[in-house]
């Protein structure tokens, strides 16, 4: 169906570099491990999660977690979670939901502003 997209992948192990990464890539599509603070558990991730949402950045999260709780994913997605898929994740599942992830964004991308510093989120 989107046999054209071509992925860049950046890793990162925090929120803080993770912002880093955000900004000097601007992706369409952020893949988020909730748990990004062993000692804070998935409170970590939904807090960035938080975040991007109130920063209203034209991209899509797409949460890929451990943590399959129906609570878990349902404050996931009222913070602005595009998908949520619990580990691991079926290949064709995962595949499927960052095509649509980016095919949404680059719509919205097409019709926003360009990114802007995020200074007022962190």
């Amino acid at each position: 169906k989107y046999s054209g997209l071509k992925h860049r992948i950046q890793a990162t192990p925090s929120a803080d570099s993770g912002w880093e990464l955000i900004m000097k890539y601007e992706p369409l599509v952020v893949i988020l491990d909730l748990c990004l603070d062993a000692k804070r558990g998935v409170a970590s991730g939904l807090d960035m999660l938080k975040d991007l949402s109130k920063a209203n950045l034209p991209l899509n999260v797409i949460v890929l977690t451990g943590y399959n709780d129906p609570e878990v994913e349902k404050l996931a997605r009222a913070h602005g979670a595009f998908e949520f898929l619990s580990k691991p994740p079926n290949t064709e599942l995962l595949q499927r939901a960052i095509e649509d992830a980016y095919i949404d964004a680059k719509k919205k991308r097409d019709s926003s502003k360009p990114f802007s510093p995020l200074s007022s989120v962190q």
